[in-house]
């Protein structure tokens, strides 16, 4: 099975309006480069993708011969610290971000799993 982790910024709108918008995109690279950081590390198969204004998905497949629900309760402890740590979007500047995370198994004949395949798939 895969998981579709949802990863959704509290109030967004509201850091773009007070600090402006080259910080919010600053927030959401740095946001995407320690999701992708977390997700490369812990082995197994990745796939990341900006799905809405302060949204991201990520599509993880666990390495095989591991157990799958460790492995991804290890993954969403060490992206939960990941992301609650400060971020730097300009130099000098420390900002806090809450983000929830949903998370949802996919099995094999779910049309969204074919459809993650075939994202996947283009990739390469």
């Amino acid at each position: 099975p895969a998981t579709l982790l949802s990863i959704d910024l509290d109030h967004f709108t509201e850091l773009n309006e007070q600090h402006g918008l080259a910080v919010g995109d600053a927030v959401l690279r740095e946001v995407a480069a320690r999701c992708a950081t977390v997700a490369g590390a812990a082995g197994g198969r990745a796939v990341l993708g900006r799905v809405g204004a302060d949204e991201f998905a990520l599509a993880l497949v666990a390495p095989a011969g591991l157990d799958a629900p460790l492995w991804l309760q290890r993954l969403l402890t060490r992206l939960q610290a990941a992301l609650a740590a400060p971020l730097a979007p300009a130099p000098g500047r420390a900002l806090t971000v809450g983000v929830a995370i949903g998370c949802a198994e996919l099995r094999h004949g779910d049309a969204a799993l074919a459809l993650l395949h075939a994202v996947a798939a283009r990739r390469h």
